[in-house]
């Protein structure tokens, strides 16, 4: 096909994924298609990354190189979606190629049926080679539109699975619509459902859709990546996702029929990945302000304190500075130091957070802890959790029904 007037904006993400990345750039830089921009995202590697990127700049004229710090794929994707200036946008993880006639088919088959969407089946690989090939999902190929596109739609949650393949790399999108989806999303950091927060608002949103279970992706399994990584907040992961879906599927009239389906994926979610919740159910006790970050001030070294110090450990935007117990002052717990009250004036801190159950003791503590100059503004507390009643409330379930 060669040169063409539409042109298509292909985003790799790399982070720290060196070995692999040579493989990738070069595959886009051989596509059949030639309009291409090629915009390079380097997500904060500490690797080889950016020399690799560096150079593919250096050797071909299209090549864009954005070098930002590590925030996570969707706002590394973001930042490559905000740089494009091409009618349809194709996305590539770093460890993955494409092979040379990706983005001519996936063009002619959107020019010919006038679709904002094309879905691909995909190839996986690992270091032995191709193993695996996945079709683009349970839907027949051909065109999507009218009462097709609807029954799409309506159908693309089936029990507890979509019906469509989520990721995002096996997919071309209308750069319109990508960009409309981009600007409600929240990109925070995080390594759950990246795609899926992309892909299925399109889907929804699209006029036309076409699906073909052709595979032109290879994406490389590696043990390290996020998908085999165990996260000690994979929970609080899942639950984050799902909520971001479900806004998304609100303002969609076809989504809003979907929301009680999403509740059921989620639920599944969570059960397959109990191995890696595991740890959340060894706290009785969960902090529920997600609101509240930054360096923390413990006050009590109870169950409910116990509790609170392994999530506040594993939380990327929570730090434990100081462990106070006026009863338990000299001791350890959890290989963490318990301390006088006396050191909160003597500590750098954001927030002093009161862990106990009983609320008719909080007004005496606040009081002590204003005593030893501690800010009134400075001081949280909230009622404690089991971490059943927390679950039961995230996800809105309704126990009996």
């Amino acid at each position: 096909m060669g040169e063409g007037m539409e042109k298509i904006s292909v985003i790799v993400i790399a982070y720290n994924v060196e070995k692999q990345l040579k493989k990738c750039v070069q595959s886009v830089l051989n596509q059949t298609y030639s309009n291409l921009e090629i915009i390079l995202v380097n997500d904060g590697s500490i690797d080889g990354c950016i020399r690799i990127f560096e150079q593919a700049k250096l050797i071909d004229s299209r090549v864009k190189v954005i070098d930002k710090p590590n925030e996570g794929i969707l706002a590394a994707r973001k930042a490559g979606v905000n740089a494009s200036t091409g009618d349809y946008i194709c996305f590539v993880d770093g460890d993955d190629w494409v092979e040379p006639i990706m983005y001519e088919k996936m063009l002619n088959y959107a020019l010919q049926y006038d679709s904002q969407l094309v879905l691909s089946g995909c190839w996986r690989d690992n270091d032995e080679g191709t193993y695996s090939k996945w079709n683009a999902g349970d839907f027949p190929a051909g065109v999507y539109k009218g009462k097709d596109l609807e029954t799409l739609k309506r159908g693309l949650i089936d029990r507890a699975n979509f019906r469509l393949n989520g990721a995002a790399w096996n997919k071309l999108f209308e750069a319109e619509l990508l960009k409309s989806i981009y600007k409600g999303l929240n990109v925070e950091p995080r390594i759950y459902g990246d795609d899926w927060l992309i892909s299925y608002p399109c889907v929804l949103e699209a006029s036309s859709v076409y699906i073909t279970h052709e595979a032109f992706y290879h994406g490389y399994d590696r043990n390290t990546s996020y998908t085999h990584t165990k996260h000690k907040e994979i929970y609080q992961l899942i639950s984050d996702t799902f909520n971001q879906l479900e806004k998304q599927f609100e303002t969609n009239k076809y989504g809003v029929e979907l929301i009680d389906k999403l509740k059921v994926i989620e639920i599944k979610e969570i059960i397959n990945n109990l191995p890696n919740i595991i740890d959340l159910w060894i706290q009785k006790f969960v902090w529920c302000d997600d609101s509240l970050n930054g360096r923390l001030v413990l006050y009590g070294a109870g169950e409910v304190g116990e509790s609170y110090y392994r999530q506040f450990s594993n939380s990327k935007n929570k730090e434990v500075v100081l462990w106070v117990d006026k009863n338990k002052a000299g001791n350890e717990m959890l290989g963490f130091p318990i301390s006088k009250i006396g050191d909160i004036s003597i500590t750098q801190y954001d927030y002093v957070v009161i862990a106990v159950k009983d609320e008719k003791v909080v007004d005496g503590i606040r009081g002590e802890l204003v005593s030893e100059n501690v800010p009134r503004e400075k001081i949280r507390w909230v009622p404690p959790m089991t971490v059943a009643e927390y679950i039961v409330e995230r996800e809105g379930l309704f126990i009996g029904e």
